[in-house]
């Protein structure tokens, strides 16, 4: 999708600004400027810039210099959500989805409600200006349906539409944090689409993500930003995936994932899963050996993000069997699973795999928390020399254990949770999703970690809907479809087209047997 834009003035314009953080400058001297009618991404590595500057536009940071102008008035910051909708600026975060126990109609209107004397509100009017918003970009739901009963999709587009509608009667720009971050594979086409209808309107788009195949399908400009500078704007038209690697870290990724070793059979097996079903996942069968790396996937909705949760005993299994290291797991339970030596990482790390709230030191900390007590009292140096260690080996930035883990670019909060499992020996690590939200630069490193646990004997099960890094980070990879193993790809045959192929062909062929 290209479209050249308004050349004139742009919408959004950015001038010299800077943020310092103490002696580091988060953003130095940056200049960007966004156009009508036009999506400008932004991309980076974690660290870059992206998130002061979108938390500067926002009104979150106060920039210590330069200018913010919306539709050519300079905005005096900070300011509220509503004064800069009404300014012509509003945002759709990827951590701010819709309030799921609230309908539509108050997902996108409440705290912007049409009122007509004593106060009452104009509920059919209202209803109306809703349906016509959802029409806008592309969803058919219901004013007074639950936000929480709508697909994940539907609920992402959702919370766009009421991001379009923050905005005045006046064309303005959206600013986009990782809007598909949460999404399902192929369901970004639909947001994509609201988008194009948006700008064809006369709006901008700053479109922030990390998924660089996205960016040069739907961005007109992009901007790289690398240590608070931008390093450049360009048109994204003849632009590709390798040029934007190359400027966003300053110099060439020769080679994103480790070197996979021989397969060694001979190798003990650590987990062997037999018969296991739950509410999608259907007579599984597989095993994982020490040292090696099993990678599970499917299309959406075909069972296999299940599997690390049933095995942990994290979702309820109807039927089947795991054992570990031959011996059977009796009481499928997290207590259990940690007890033998198991850890899973969830994909969602907001509410799940983390506590955003609670210090770096403190997610380290919860593993092995009762090795820092003598005598009852916390041993809060011990604790301390142990984070600091662990910040510095997994490459942690900002080094700085005292922070929120909140606080932390999606990467980096990834190896503070990964860091928290793999300080301590542990024999079957089970991942979903490990590089959700994360940066191409953080990716190569959170590989690095998975590649050299398995190297020290750790069993490795990995779910994830990234064909690439599964091809290229694990020894087999099971392919599910609705429910069941279908296909298992290992040597020569591990590629990403194979697990593409594979994924494809058999869902065509379970949909038509005639069809294979």
């Amino acid at each position: 999708m290209t479209r050249a834009g308004d050349t004139g003035t742009p919408l959004l314009e950015v001038r010299g600004l800077t943020k310092r953080f103490g002696p580091v400058a988060a953003l130095s001297g940056l200049d960007l400027g966004v156009r009508a009618g036009e999506v400008h991404a932004l991309i980076g590595q974690n660290g870059s810039g992206k998130s002061t500057l979108i938390k500067s536009l926002a009104g979150y940071h106060q920039p210590d210099e330069g200018t913010i102008t919306v539709r050519g008035v300079e905005l005096a910051l900070p300011m509220s959500q509503g004064a800069l909708a009404e300014a012509g600026l509003a945002f759709l975060h990827q951590d701010a989805p819709v309030a799921p126990a609230m309908t539509v109609l108050e997902n996108i209107r409440v705290g912007r409600y049409a009122q007509r004397m004593l106060g009452r509100v104009p509920l059919g009017a209202e209803r109306r200006r809703v349906r016509a918003l959802l029409a806008s970009v592309g969803v058919d739901a219901d004013p007074d349906e639950l936000a929480g009963q709508l697909p994940t999709a539907e609920r992402a587009l959702i919370g766009f539409a009421a991001a379009v509608d923050a905005l005045s009667e006046q064309p303005g720009v959206l600013v986009l944090d990782e809007p598909t971050a949460s999404l399902p594979p192929g369901a970004a086409q639909r947001l994509f689409d609201a988008i194009e209808r948006v700008t064809a309107a006369g709006s901008g788009v700053l479109f922030v993500s990390h998924r660089l195949d996205e960016v040069l399908s739907i961005a007109d400009r992009i901007s790289v930003l690398r240590d608070g500078r931008l390093v450049t704007t360009r048109d994204a038209e003849g632009a590709d995936e390798d040029e934007l690697v190359r400027l966003m870290l300053g110099r060439d990724l020769d080679e994103i994932y480790p070197d996979r070793p021989e397969s060694d059979e001979a190798r003990p097996v650590v987990l062997e899963v037999a018969g296991l079903s739950g509410r999608l996942a259907e007579d599984v069968a597989l095993t994982v050996r020490a040292g090696e790396i099993v990678g599970v996937t499917g299309l959406v909705g075909m069972g296999q993000d299940e599997l690390p949760y049933l095995v942990y005993g994290a979702l309820p299994a109807r039927s089947g069997e795991v054992r570990m290291h031959g011996e059977p797991v009796r009481r499928l339970r997290p207590a259990e699973l940690r007890r033998r030596g198991v850890a899973l990482v969830p994909a969602d790390r907001p509410r799940a795999s983390g506590s955003l709230l609670a210090s770096i030191t403190e997610n380290l900390s919860l593993p092995v928390l009762g090795t820092f007590f003598r005598g009852g009292l916390l041993r809060a140096g011990r604790e301390r020399a142990t984070a600091r260690r662990l910040v510095e080996d997994y490459d942690v930035r900002p080094r700085r254990i005292d922070l929120e883990l909140g606080q932390l670019s999606g990467g980096n909060q990834q190896k503070v949770l990964l860091a928290k499992w793999l300080q301590s020996p542990i024999s079957l690590l089970l991942l979903h999703e490990p590089t959700l939200g994360v940066d191409i630069g953080s990716r190569a490193q959170i590989f690095g970690i998975i590649r050299a646990a398995a190297d020290q004997g750790t069993a490795v099960l990995v779910a994830s809907s990234e064909y690439e890094d599964l091809a290229g980070i694990c020894d087999r990879v099971v392919v599910v479809n609705r429910g069941r193993v279908v296909d298992e790809l290992g040597g020569e045959r591990l590629s990403e087209d194979a697990i593409v192929r594979s994924c494809f062909t058999t869902s065509i062929a379970t949909q038509n047997p005639d069809a294979a």
